[in-house]
């Protein structure tokens, strides 16, 4: 699996955002990336499709920062709230991973957009 950088990461699709995801996650659960990927294929799949329609929002001037910050929030919500019941991730751990998909996130809609979002 090939290594994103995050500075020039733009995907051209969900798809594409969703591999990101996942390749960046590699280094950080080792052996725990399979069953990761078993269980959380589809949300790591809904978080891509919601970034990458934002990300049209923005470019069209649809959405602003605030709108994009509370949407990408809830998602983050959702996401956190199901790592944290994986019984295979530690509590550590399950917030690594959080912060880290949400950092390939924020990246890929800086580099498509230019609107920067912190978590």
């Amino acid at each position: 699996m090939e290594p994103i950088v995050l500075e020039t990461f733009r995907p051209g699709d969900a798809g594409e955002l969703a591999g990101g995801i996942v390749s960046h996650l590699a280094d950080l659960l080792g052996n725990r990336l399979q069953r990761f990927e078993q269980e959380f294929a589809g949300y790591v799949a809904d978080l891509a499709k919601a970034s990458m329609a934002l990300a049209l929002l923005v470019s069209d001037g649809s959405y602003d920062r605030r709108q994009v910050d509370i949407a990408l929030h809830t998602q983050e919500l959702l996401v956190s709230n199901a790592l944290l019941r994986a019984e295979f991730l530690t509590y550590e751990l399950a917030q690594s991973v959080l912060e880290t998909i949400f950092k390939v996130v924020a990246a890929a809609i800086k580099n498509l957009t230019g609107l920067a979002i912190k978590f």
